[in-house]
């Protein structure tokens, strides 16, 4: 059934808001046969960009398959093998012997495909982060390094666990100057704005741009949070969306995932809370002796350990060696208006 706002599926077509930048991109890496990692947090569009990107690429002249792989349930290396050989119809043994040879070969397929067929092989594999964590995964990622300088297929490796990401292309630089990293931005102010009034209006209903933009700015421009407030708001009002309307829709925003952020909280200590609350207080010397006492973090070393953890739980990323910042906005509007008080 055709809605207004979608938050609950992937989309393209009209309701794929915004991402130009990002969506040429990645069509070009496509078109000249690079390689794309894209690791954002749950929610992000990811996995719209990559369908709007393949509902536009027969326009743009390339012939392409296309071959799907979510890494979400992988428990084994020989697991992952088995999965991917199935994408192209070959069959693995998980009792044959775990070999370089064994790997490279079924890696290989996807060249072989392209060769065969003389299209673009695009290889989509979700969750990547969790093939790092398995037994053997290393292995096959060291592996897969070889088989994706083929410029006949294009692998795209996406995850949303970003510090999971991160430690695979960016701290043990795998891949290193084998693929690009498309960087999701949040949807402009400008172009969530334009989204929400045009979509109100199909409905027949009217939202100011100011009211817009004050629900912009609580989810920092996140497009998953912006549908699911619409959808709420929507089936709240008739007409003229008033600010009892929005401030209710945000409160039912909220109270349908304020049992996950409680969950999040419950599984902290309290040194790694008070590293939280010096993040949203926009420090970034946390080893410093004032910012130490400030927030009880007892030590430098002490310090390093409760980065170390908040990020493992991917609640907070680094982009250089001091910003921090929380991955998820809501989660963090949560901890701002009602934990923190």
């Amino acid at each position: 059934m055709e809605t207004t706002f979608t938050y609950d599926r992937t989309v393209s077509g009209k309701s794929f808001v915004g991402r130009k930048a990002e969506l040429e991109l990645l069509e070009q890496a496509i078109r000249d046969g690079r390689n794309v990692a894209i690791y954002e947090s749950p929610k992000s569009g990811k996995a719209s960009l990559l369908k709007q990107c393949l509902f536009s690429l027969p326009g743009k002249d390339l012939k392409y398959q296309a071959f799907e792989l979510s890494l979400l349930s992988i428990r084994s290396a020989e697991d992952f093998l088995k999965r991917f050989a199935a994408l192209f119809n070959f069959s693995y043994n998980a009792s044959q012997s775990f070999d370089e040879s064994l790997i490279s070969g079924l890696l290989s397929i996807a060249q072989t495909k392209a060769a065969m067929t003389g299209q673009r092989v695009i290889i989509i594999l979700s969750e990547f982060q969790n093939l790092y964590k398995v037994s053997g995964g290393e292995k096959i990622i060291r592996l897969m390094e070889k088989a994706s300088l083929d410029q006949n297929v294009s692998w795209i490796w996406t995850g949303s666990q970003v510090n999971g990401m991160k430690e695979i292309f960016e701290k043990r630089k795998f891949f290193f100057r084998n693929h690009i990293r498309i960087k999701l931005q949040p949807i402009s102010i400008k172009e969530a704005e334009r989204f929400l009034i045009k979509g109100f209006l199909v409905s027949g209903k009217v939202i100011e741009a100011q009211q817009a933009d004050h629900v912009y700015e609580i989810l920092q421009g996140n497009i998953y949070y912006l549908q699911h407030f619409a959808a709420i708001c929507d089936g709240l009002s008739r007409g003229f969306i008033t600010e009892a309307v929005v401030t209710e829709s945000i409160l039912s925003l909220l109270s349908i995932h304020e049992s996950r952020f409680i969950s999040t909280i419950y599984d902290l200590t309290s040194f790694q809370i008070n590293l939280l609350k010096a993040v949203l207080d926009g420090e970034n010397r946390f080893s410093s002796s004032e910012v130490i006492k400030k927030y009880s973090l007892n030590s430098s070393a002490n310090v390093k350990r409760l980065k170390e953890a908040l990020c493992k739980k991917e609640i907070i990323t680094f982009e250089d060696k001091d910003k921090a910042q929380l991955l998820d906005p809501l989660f963090e509007y949560w901890l701002r208006k009602y934990y923190f008080i």
